[in-house]
């Protein structure tokens, strides 16, 4: 029993020990499951080799497949002969089962004319129709009548009477009458072994997925790659590995370009494992286009090439890379296919969970599933299933086991199930359906129509990566997707489903409160590059730059993706020219008024730049650690998302993949160090020969909680004092110092004693306020005696009274608060809220401070001020309605979420409290 539960238990982490027992109280069988995937470049032949290996006719010619196709029991494995067949279609799973648990039927077999009787069959389709057995010797088709007579009527579907007395064509003559293997009839035989303990497989199915060839897929195919199985990595063995490929007008494509982006994505999350799985093949087509002499030449030219490629890395030991099979996809009894699909089953049969104890209980659910899959039905609601698992009698699960049935299924790709809250009330039985789903939208230009509104969609798409929701739906109402989406609650279902998966984005935040209402980003799908004039934007003199560099390869394209949708979702994409900045692997950020964020993907780097709009001296700590935070919690639970599909459980992937660097930018590049070696150094001299102070790149890690300075501090940089404060550091400062020292500070910046006096005569009731105004009023001074108002100044100001290092924290920012930035909170504040923030009183006296934190200009507040003396209610409702409506381009948009960050800057406890209550947040 033990090692029973072993198997079991590597797929459900979340199942304990004690829990086993009722999981196998009824037995276990051995389960065996296999997957064959086909990929590499277009047009090489990837779908005529699918139709050899599940017996289909092989097309003559090429239509490139659009997304991908998955052929679910279309392909077996003879467990007893060790030999891959065909099942034939119509069948699907029901075939499979009917092989698995039949008492009568042995083993299958070819006939030894197996197309004559197909065309018969074809040609007699009123006599034999929808026959799933009708590749079976006769010997083999024979039921005990008794077994039949005990289905109930309705399940035995027997034909009419007329129709059986017909008489057969020659090839047919042998079959007795055909019998009836409905869905129920199978699964009540199965239950009979089960209850039995006989039952037992003789056939393993095997399922093939079929990659479409396009860079437009990334996204797509990454979500259907399992951990388990083989993939046939295939390419032209005329065109060779090193030929430009026409098929993609880019440029710069061959086909060992596109082997090492599969190898990328398919081993980038692997760890090591003892079956060495999944396990990576290679093909060459069009055999048949050179001799016997030709092809042995052309082989060891391919092994050697590739062995060069592959031989180095990391896992290599996945990697078939001293083995080409050179084969011909148009012919069916090509011997090197034969080869081929011996080398599969070898595969299929060292793979560690091939045979592995799974509990009988589950065996009846599975065949309920597989009947909704044969009669085409796509998705059902967990209602349903729970409903038909009551009717399983003794096999019926709890409710808790049928969730972990659910997920295994999941795990090995047989059915899409998420444990979400917004998700877990539906089921996609048919993974295929998702493929669909995703096709109308993440597709190549080749399948878009000629023209008309679905083309202008997908146009606008390309190069915004911006879709509305009415656009979305436009696309689903095509007749491809009807029969998938056929109501409001499976769309709205599905929407999640893909904003789950990061393939659509809700934008965070966004300039203009009428800009653009439900819309969505695409990350995958745009294919418009980053403007050299924004790129350039992030100068030597305004940059600190944080890398986080994948150790062995590239960045899987469906990685950055993900990695810029997660980072879209915590922070405001910009917009320029009502255009948000989302391209090709890249994105650009506002983080606040006075920062930008933007990613890049590079060869094995993804690079977040933080671009200030002044200078890097200026760029708070604090952000800087939150945006690293964020996106290294990010990138982790990413990679954690993909290791999971290929069976990893290692907690620590996001430091065994990847090293995290930290720099800044130098002539127009990206200057980097480890982190771990910034750590222990002052500086460094990079490739351009510039010796690069690590301070301000190690503002991406500071501690948080740390706010006073080390015990060798010597102040803020000589470069630093020249700039200008703005009104957030003068919120910093003031509440650095304190009302004790700020007299003397203030006398000392040159001010005047009787300045002092009218300040307090004016905003006694609040220390805060008084001290801001107190700062407003010397830089207004300054600047009017025609100087500039600088760090330097507060700095010499402060040194007078022995205070100088309170101008270090200038910069320390609190962003406790981004943790919730959820898109509900990036609605615009209803007029209801503002009004009963004021009403209540549950912001207090703090009119400058709340004007400030709402980044409101110091004019806008003294407007206030002057238009409501003495009326606190109203300075404060004015100064929230002033924000919800302000127009300005550089104000980011008037958010809940920024208005609970100015409440708790002004320590507004009751106010904060309130709006998180009316807005349901934690």
């Amino acid at each position: 029993m033990h090692d029973m539960s072993e198997s079991i238990l590597t797929k459900l982490t979340q199942l304990n020990r004690d829990d086993f027992q009722d999981l196998v109280a009824l037995g276990t069988f051995s389960s065996y499951e296999n997957r064959v995937f086909l990929a590499g470049p277009c047009n090489i032949g990837k779908s005529s080799l699918a139709s050899i290996l599940i017996d289909e006719q092989i097309p003559k010619t090429w239509y490139s497949t659009d997304g991908l196709v998955i052929h679910f029991g279309r392909n077996g494995i003879d467990l007893q002969h060790r030999k891959m067949i065909p099942l034939k279609k119509g069948s699907g799973d029901i075939l499979t089962k009917l092989l698995l648990g039949n008492p009568e039927l042995k083993e299958q077999q070819r006939l030894p004319v197996e197309s004559q009787i197909e065309q018969n069959v074809d040609e007699h389709r009123d006599e034999v129709q929808d026959d799933p057995i009708s590749n079976l010797t006769t010997h083999e088709l024979k039921l005990n009548p008794s077994k039949i007579e005990n289905f109930p009527p309705k399940q035995q579907r027997q034909k009419p009477k007329q129709q059986l007395e017909r008489p057969l064509p020659k090839t047919l003559r042998g079959f007795q009458e055909k019998p009836i293997h409905t869905a129920h009839s199978i699964q009540d035989g199965l239950l009979g072994k089960i209850k039995k303990g006989t039952y037992n497989m003789k056939i393993a199915p095997s399922d093939l997925v079929d990659f479409g060839g396009q860079k437009s897929f990334d996204m797509t195919h990454q979500l259907f790659i399992q951990h388990r199985g083989t993939f046939i990595l295939m390419f032209d063995g005329r065109k060779g590995l090193d030929t430009e490929l026409e098929e993609y007008p880019q440029g710069d494509v061959t086909a060992a370009s596109i082997l090492v982006h599969w190898i990328t994505s398919v081993l980038t999350y692997c760890t090591k494992s003892d079956d060495k799985m999944p396990r990576i093949v290679f093909a060459a087509t069009h055999s048949d286009s050179f001799s016997e002499v030709e092809k042995k030449k052309l082989v060891l030219t391919f092994q050697e090439k590739l062995t060069q490629m592959f031989s180095s890395h990391k896992l290599h030991e996945h990697i078939l890379y001293d083995k080409v099979f050179f084969i011909n996809a148009t012919d069916g009894a090509d011997v090197e296919i034969d080869r081929l699909k011996d080398k599969l089953v070898d595969i299929a049969f060292q793979q560690s969970t091939w045979g592995q104890q799974m509990p009988n209980v589950w065996v009846p659910l599975d065949l309920q599933i597989s009947d909704l899959r044969t009669d085409g039905v796509k998705l059902i609601t967990k209602e349903k299933l729970l409903e038909m698992n009551n009717k399983n009698k003794e096999f019926a699960l709890s409710e808790r086991r049928v969730e972990d049935f659910l997920l295994v299924q999941h795990s090995i790709g047989k059915l899409l199930y998420f444990n979400e809250p917004t998700l877990r009330d539906f089921i996609v039985i048919q993974p295929s359906a998702m493929v669909n789903i995703l096709r109308a939208f993440i597709t190549d230009r080749i399948f878009w129509p000629e023209n008309g509104p679905i083309r202008d969609i997908l146009e606008n798409l390309s190069f915004t990566g911006v879709l509305t929701k009415t656009d979305l739906f436009t696309l689903w109402l095509q007749p491809a997707f009807k029969d998938i989406l056929m109501n409001d609650s499976i769309q709205e279902y599905v929407v999640q489903v893909l904003l789950h998966l990061d393939i659509l984005v809700e934008p965070k935040h966004y300039a203009g409160k009428d800009f653009a209402a439900d819309l969505y980003l695409v990350p995958c799908i745009v294919a418009s590059k980053l403007p050299p004039k924004m790129q350039n934007s992030a100068t030597d003199d305004r940059t600190i730059c944080i890398a986080y560099h994948l150790k062995k390869t590239v960045v899987p394209s469906a990685l950055s993706f993900k990695l810029i949708g997660a980072a879209i979702n915590i922070w405001p994409l910009k917009v320029v020219d009502a255009r948000f900045c989302l391209y090709y692997q890249a994105a650009v950020m506002d983080t606040d008024t006075r920062n930008e964020l933007q990613i890049h993907v590079k060869g094995q780097r993804i690079v977040a730049y933080l671009v200030n709009i002044l200078s890097k001296h200026l760029i708070s700590p604090d952000l800087a650690t939150t945006v690293q935070e964020c996106l290294t919690l990010a990138l982790g639970r990413i990679l954690k998302f993909y290791g999971h599909c290929f069976g990893s459980e290692n907690h620590n992937v996001t430091s065994d993949l990847f090293e995290i660097e930290v720099g800044e930018v130098c002539k127009g590049e990206t200057c980097l160090i480890p982190l771990s070696d910034a750590k222990t150094k002052a500086h460094w001299r990079c490739r351009n020969g510039k010796i690069h102070k690590t301070k301000y790149p190690l503002n991406w890690v500071v501690d948080k909680n740390k706010k006073h300075c080390d015990s060798n501090c010597k102040g803020l940089e000589t470069e630093t004092q020249l700039l200008t404060p703005d009104d957030q550091h003068f919120v910093q400062l003031a509440r650095t110092i304190g009302i004790g020292d700020f007299y003397n500070f203030f006398i000392e910046l040159g001010m005047e004693k009787s300045d002092y006096d009218n300040l307090n005569f004016r905003y006694f009731s609040n220390p805060m306020d008084f001290m801001l105004m107190g700062l407003f009023e010397w830089r207004d001074k300054t600047e009017s005696d025609q100087l500039t108002a600088t760090f330097g100044n507060l700095q010499e100001a402060l040194t007078a009274i022995e205070r100088q290092h309170y101008l270090c924290q200038i910069h320390r920012e609190d962003h406790t608060l981004v943790e919730q930035a959820h898109s509900r909170l990036q609605d615009v504040p209803s007029d209801d809220v503002i009004d009963a923030l004021t009403e209540k009183n549950l912001i207090g006296d703090c009119v400058v401070h709340l004007g400030v934190e709402l980044c409101l200009s110091i004019g806008d507040i003294r407007k206030t001020l002057y238009n409501f003396p003495r009326d606190l209610n109203a300075q404060v409702h004015d100064l929230l309605i002033k924000w919800k409506n302000c127009n300005e381009t550089k104000m980011v948009k008037p958010t809940i979420y920024r208005l609970m960050v100015a409440l708790k800057h002004i320590k507004a406890a009751k106010g904060l409290s309130f709006v998180k209550k009316t807005y349901g947040v934690a």
